[in-house]
């Protein structure tokens, strides 16, 4: 579903099914940033989070996750994430994602410039 709204705001998503496929592929590619999905990786988000860190200590991480809260903010955000998005703000996450890459997403207007990008 998120890899569904990205790529039609027209950003290029990769998807992984497993911690370890995203482990492989993560290493193994770059990446301009990583949006970790709280609901299918629940606590191990953080974790892989973590363990992005350990590779790639300058890419941004958007973790977007239904755990309310400041200490499941924070506890993502000590983890290295770069934004932390309580779902089910789509917008949010999509603006989030546009401003860590400095990519305009589709649909949106750019503020001042009257353009669509």
């Amino acid at each position: 579903m998120i890899s569904g709204l990205l790529s039609r705001r027209g950003f290029e998503v990769v998807t992984v099914h497993s911690l370890i496929s995203a482990h492989l592929i993560a290493q193994g590619q770059a990446f301009d940033v990583y949006v970790i999905d709280g609901q299918f990786w629940g606590d191990v988000g953080t974790a892989f989070c973590k363990s992005i860190r350990y590779f790639d200590p300058l890419s941004p991480v958007v973790i977007f996750s239904s755990a309310e809260g400041e200490s499941a903010r924070r506890e993502a955000l000590s983890a290295g994430a770069t934004r932390y998005v309580l779902k089910p703000d789509i917008e949010g996450l999509i603006e989030a994602v546009g401003q860590v890459t400095s990519v305009v997403p589709l649909g949106v207007v750019e503020s001042g410039s009257g353009r669509r990008a």
